[in-house]
């Protein structure tokens, strides 16, 4: 099904861009998708999602051969599509999108923001048995879908991007599929997982057994009341879900002793280093698979990396890691 408004141009507007779109604004439809690759998941998430889809001033004024522009936009944990449009004035990137577009700031541009959210707080938009096929989700079913809903040339690559849990998966299916996106903007994406992981697992491990053990707290606590209260309980949580969320996509094992469908990379009993479920994790790291992937990034038109200089999880460390391996093999040393 789908909610949608009126289009901000009628169908025989000039096939120019240049319309006078200053004094128009664009519009979201709101789309709901019934995934076949989410069902069946193994936290029990809706495999029915909403897809945002901002649709800008100056849509209808592109050609079917040429099609418009199009971003696919991945929000971070503990987010879904409708993160990007809510809120007042820029926060909402609608209204941001239109000042920018009004402005000739920007040409106008398709946003697509997927719900990729899970009982878990987030899928780092990668497949996993321990939330869900979300890679496919969006390669198999999503793109596909705005493809022939809107006027986007076949031809046309996609832009991708997010922020925190958003722009890890933004440079992984970058990296993944660059027959598919031309361009990315990994803003403080997760990554050098040594620094940005390990130290949340000490205050994490407290919190389950302040609640007599990870099992009763996953089960008796945090999926009662994130359930029953709504999803915007969930961040209150704090570590404790951050570390089993990701303990649940980059170590998945649906007989682990601890019944919680997924292995920790230290023991909860001893606090003994598990070296082997680590490497589990770091295989899944920007930082140590772009070695692997530099063809791939070659092709490439554009990669945009930042991050604050003091972040939380110290995710610069990543960006400048990735940076500096990007400009050195990628760009061939040249700035």
């Amino acid at each position: 099904t789908t909610e949608k408004k009126d289009s901000p141009l009628p169908s025989n507007t000039s096939s120019s861009v240049n319309v006078a779109h200053h004094t128009l604004k664009g519009h979201v439809d709101i789309h709901e998708i019934d995934s076949e690759v989410l069902k069946g998941n193994a936290l029990g998430d809706p495999s029915r999602r909403k897809l945002h889809v901002y649709v800008p001033p100056g849509y209808h004024a592109f050609s079917s051969y040429d099609g418009c522009p199009v971003l696919l936009a991945l929000a971070g944990l503990f987010g879904d599509g409708s993160s990007f449009f809510s809120g007042d004035g820029d926060s909402n990137l609608a209204t941001r999108m239109d000042r920018l577009i009004q402005s000739y700031k920007c040409v106008p541009v398709i946003i697509v923001a997927p719900d990729c959210d899970t009982a878990v707080g987030g899928s780092q938009y990668i497949n996993s048995e321990g939330t869900g096929r979300y890679q496919d989700y969006l390669i198999q079913e999503i793109i596909p879908f705005v493809q022939r809903t809107y006027n986007i040339s076949e031809e046309r690559k996609w832009g991708v991007f997010g922020m925190s849990s958003g722009g890890y998966g933004a440079l992984m299916n970058a990296m993944a599929y660059p027959d598919i996106f031309s361009c990315v903007a990994d803003h403080s994406g997760d990554g050098l997982f040594d620094m940005c992981f390990k130290n949340i697992f000490q205050e994490a491990a407290q919190g389950y057994h302040h609640h007599g053990g990870v099992r009763n707290w996953f089960h008796e606590v945090y999926l009662k009341i994130a359930r029953e209260g709504g999803k915007e309980n969930r961040n209150a949580f704090g570590l404790p879900i951050v570390a089993l969320g990701m303990a649940r996509i980059y170590s998945p094992n649906k007989d682990a002793p601890l019944d919680v469908g997924c292995d920790f990379p230290f023991s909860m009993e001893t606090g003994d280093w598990q070296q082997t479920v680590w490497d589990k994790w770091t295989s899944k790291d920007p930082v140590y698979i772009i070695s692997y992937n530099i063809e791939k990034l070659k092709k490439l038109r554009l990669i945009y990396l930042d991050a604050g200089r003091y972040d939380e999880f110290n995710l610069q460390h990543a960006t400048r890691n990735i940076y500096h391996q990007l400009e050195e093999r990628v760009m061939g040393g040249k700035r």
